[in-house]
Order: structure tokens, then sequence, then C-alpha cells
């Protein structure tokens, strides 16, 4: 997936590209089940205007970028929308840990 010229698609076009492939292939790797709660995801495209679906899947980051983390494949999981939104920028960890105690 790496090997893909992306140089040579239109900047934006490259990004989005990649990004979908990192996205699906995470999906697969974890049997299109969210890291988190274990619900089922798909990859949706939602219209403008729609509010996106809670089991829309999302590349989240173990080590959110805001506190250094990267788009490195050993950051990310694929996880469902609701997960990703609700843990913000919470190490995954730590938020894994607060909400298992509820």
């Amino acid at each position: 997936m790496d090997d893909y010229p992306y140089n040579l698609l239109p900047k934006r076009l490259g990004h989005l590209l990649e990004g979908w492939t990192k996205l699906h292939a995470l999906c697969e790797a974890q049997n299109w089940k969210c890291a988190y709660c274990s619900c089922e995801i798909e990859i949706t495209h939602p219209r403008p205007g729609e509010s996106s679906p809670h089991y829309m899947a999302t590349a989240d980051h173990i080590i959110p970028k805001s506190h250094g983390g990267n788009w490195r494949w050993s950051n990310l999981v694929a996880a469902c929308r609701r997960c990703n939104m609700e843990r913000g920028t919470i190490p995954a960890v730590e938020w894994y840990i607060k909400v298992s105690a509820k």
C-alpha cells in the first residue's frame, strides 16, 4: 500500500486516497470492529448536510497528534465515530481505563 505513487496524483487527492487506503486496511485488520467498543464499523460518506452515523469508521490516533502522535501504522486503530469523538485528545489507554471503570 505504501508503494502507491501518491506523488503522481494531485496533492489533495493523493492525501485523500492514502488516508482512505489506511483506514480500509485498519478496518480489515480489525475485522470491521471498533478497537474500543467492538461495534461493527463501516466506511461511509454522508452527503453534505447529513450527520455522520456513529458506526462510521475513523482512523484514531492511539497517541493523539496533540500529544506528539503521528500517522504511522503503529499509532493508528480503526474506531467508530462515537468512540473517537468521545475520546477526543485523551490518550487511548487513559480513556479506555476511564470508560472501563464505569
